[in-house]
């Protein structure tokens, strides 16, 4: 257990040793090597005899070994290390070290990659672990940690760090202990909360406050999202000659929610001296990030995706994980603010849940309604994995449909909750149901069941309430001996339309679908002349879930574009007992509440509002965390509207001196038309003189000469 950090279990406290296939010297076999050792059948007693020496040496030296709990030791000595308080490194790192014969017979074979493989199982997929311990460059130094896998424990050097052989430095006795000032006095402590300022104390072992004194303070360290890049920390450098000091320590947001403290260190040194044996000391503490703040989801991942308001729907053993593997159980996430979150706490209460048929004896009291079946946490990827029943469903047993709710928390915050049905075996509905004025109608679509006699949709037993659909046994199980009646349907679509719903007085409406049907898996086989039949006949086996219908929300206004009065309209079809609605106008000045009720008209005068655009939220809000909203919005610009007008009057002035004017052009062409017919008529007449001229001037021509 790290108990400089979250608290979470992590990796086995011998997981380097018992992950890390290596070669063992056997001077009293024969002195060779012997290959491929490695397991916690290794690790085990080789680090517990590790230990029994270190404590050996620790009750020569004090009377006592003096250890407690040895888990902060084996990080603080090594972390210590890393920060420069000694410079020897009390572990064997692991490295590759190849045989010099194929069967490692002249030197030791070392395997660090079999190591690391060993980590890609369960980076980061590893339950509860924190996010700086899947690596090997954490904060705690470079390389994992002893308990994430450093090495062996190299003991003539860890006995030297340990009892204090090591100049100016034990652990068992220290020459400086840092002590935190309460308003009860001094405590000692493990974990500090980021951006707050604490006051410490530096003590002599004989309890007197230390003079001149270094503190290097370090904190700020984090891994970013995926685990494999590190955010550097601060490292503070404070000087003190009363022994006391005070300290803020830093914290870096990760990309992801985390959920785990970071690592903090002081390192105190004396500021007399500057050799090896100079008195220094080193405490380590976890800092825990600030209280966040937003909204916490929970969500259920299932065959039609994440499922986080309403019902989840899960098969028993048909479920994956995100690479594929097959699990017993299904994956759900915690997010803050769209974040994954680590180290979220998820509870499991039951509602119909049945422990019968794994155990007898288990008193029902135990998985009552209302009664909490399982704790979990998130892990890195903010998701989890909860009880199914699955392993007797892998084994065919008839177990009904179990329902549990789930909900979690992270630092004070809650999340939604989420009703889930785990379906047998992998039998799925799929429902797309919808109210329609005064009914409830489109489909229920069913799938991977066996085999199905008849399906119930409805939400109350009066006409029009309800609908059954039959399919009959058309032929016998076709398993070895068997007599079971089937339909042979396993999955359909049924057209839904249900009426007569109840008043809004009368609560939410739940449409509750359940299909039955007969499974037989049984089958036998024969041996030399023996058979073996092996029943397994779940008749009925019934398949259920309840889906809770949200109120339709409808809004509208009287127009697009406004100047002066806005009317707003609003309507929650069957909203549902005790249902609120609430009508809220958000526009450039914020947002106003204009209207409250299930239905009814809000009336806004826009002329002295911003110009601007405007939204209209209509929201209904019922029992059992249903609700539904509906948008609309409006455009004011009062400017725009007076513009419009007066353009408008100038179109229609201008339109009517265009008509005056075409009047006049046509009276125009009148007066031209009758002048070019007077034109016509004088050229005429002219034309007719000449003639008569040309006629007098023939005349008088032949008159004269006739005269001559």
């Amino acid at each position: 257990m790290d108990t400089y950090e979250a608290g979470a279990m992590i990796e086995p406290v011998v997981s380097g040793p018992a992950d890390f296939e290596m070669t063992i010297y056997f001077p009293s076999f024969g002195s060779t090597w012997q290959l491929f050792y490695g397991g916690t059948s290794f690790a085990t007693p080789i680090t517990a005899a590790e230990w029994a020496l270190v404590e050996q040496q620790a009750q020569y030296a004090f009377g006592s070994a003096k250890f407690g709990d040895i888990n902060p030791i084996l990080f603080s000595v090594h972390n210590s290390y890393q920060a420069g308080l000694t410079t020897v490194n009390p572990y064997w790192a692991m490295q590759n070290v190849f045989p010099q014969s194929l069967f490692g017979s002249a030197a030791p074979e070392n395997y660090f990659d079999a190591y690391l493989q060993g980590l890609e199982y369960s980076y980061p997929n590893d339950q509860n672990m924190l996010a700086w311990m899947f690596t090997l460059q954490n904060p705690q130094g470079m390389g994992r940690s002893f308990l994430g896998g450093l090495g062996l424990v190299l003991t003539d050097k860890m006995d030297q760090a340990v009892i204090g052989a090591l100049p100016g430095f034990s652990y068992v006795q220290p020459s400086y202990v840092v002590a935190l000032v309460t308003s009860n006095g001094l405590s000692p402590f493990t974990t500090l909360t980021a951006g707050q300022t604490y006051k410490f104390e530096v003590l002599l072992p004989n309890g007197n406050l230390a003079q001149n004194l270094v503190i290097t303070a370090y904190s700020g360290g984090a891994y970013t999202e995926n685990g494999m890049s590190y955010i550097s920390g601060t490292a503070t450098k404070i000087t003190t000659s009363n022994g006391t000091f005070t300290y803020t320590p830093l914290w870096t947001s990760p990309s992801v929610n985390s959920g785990s403290d970071e690592y903090g260190y002081f390192l105190v040194t004396s500021a007399a001296g500057s050799g090896v044996s100079t008195p220094r000391s080193f405490a380590q503490f976890a800092v825990s990030e600030p209280q966040p703040s937003g909204r916490l989801t929970l969500g259920i991942e299932t065959p039609y995706g994440l499922v986080t308001e309403g019902p989840a729907q899960i098969p028993m053993f048909t479920q994956f994980d995100a690479q594929g593997f097959y699990t017993l159980g299904s994956t759900g996430v915690v997010m803050l603010n769209g974040h994954p979150v680590a180290g979220a706490t998820i509870t499991q209460v039951a509602e119909q849940v049945n422990f019968s048929i794994e155990d007898l004896t288990l008193p029902p009291s135990t998985y009552a309604p209302g009664v909490t079946i399982g704790t979990w946490l998130s892990d890195l990827r903010g998701q989890f994995n909860v009880w199914t029943n699955a392993f007797v469903a892998e084994n065919n047993g008839p177990v009904p449909t179990q329902i549990f709710v789930l909900q979690a928390t992270y630092h004070g915050l809650t999340s939604n909750k989420i009703v889930v049905f785990v379906e047998p075996q992998s039998g799925l509905f799929f429902q797309n149901l919808h109210i329609s004025g005064n009914s409830i109608v489109r489909k229920v679509t069913f799938t991977d069941m066996r085999y199905v006699s008849n399906v119930t949709i409805g939400f109350g037993t009066a006409p029009g309430q309800y609908q059954l659909t039959s399919y009959p046994s058309l032929m016998t199980d076709p398993n070895f001996g068997s007599t079971l009646p089937i339909s042979g349907v396993y999955q359909d679509t049924i057209p839904v339309s249900l009426t007569n719903l109840p008043s809004p007085s009368s609560g939410p409406i739940v449409v509750n679908i359940a299909a039955v049907g007969a499974n037989d898996e049984s089958f036998s086989f024969c041996y030399f002349g023996f058979c073996f039949t092996f029943p397994d006949v779940s008749s009925p086996i019934v398949w259920e879930i309840s889906v809770p219908l949200d109120p339709v929300a409808q809004v509208s206004v009287s127009s697009g574009l406004s100047q002066g009065t806005e009317q707003i309209t609003y309507q929650g079809l069957w909203a549902g007992s005790n249902a609120t609605g609430s009508v809220y106008l958000t526009g450039p000045t914020g947002t106003q509440q204009l209207a409250s009720g299930v239905s009814g008209t809000a009336s806004i005068n826009t002329a002295n509002l911003p110009d601007g655009v405007y939204l209209v939220n209509y929201t209904v809000q019922a029992p059992g965390d249903l609700g539904s909203s509906a948008i609309t919005a409006f455009v004011v610009d009062n400017n725009l509207v007076s513009q419009v007008n007066s353009l408008q009057q100038q179109l229609s002035s201008t339109q009517q001196q265009l008509s005056s004017t075409q009047q006049q052009v046509s009276s125009l062409q009148s007066q031209l038309t009758a002048a070019q017919n007077t034109i016509n008529s004088l050229n005429s007449t002219v034309q007719s003189l000449q003639n008569e001229k040309a006629q007098l001037l023939s005349q008088i021509s032949s008159l004269q000469s006739q005269l001559q």
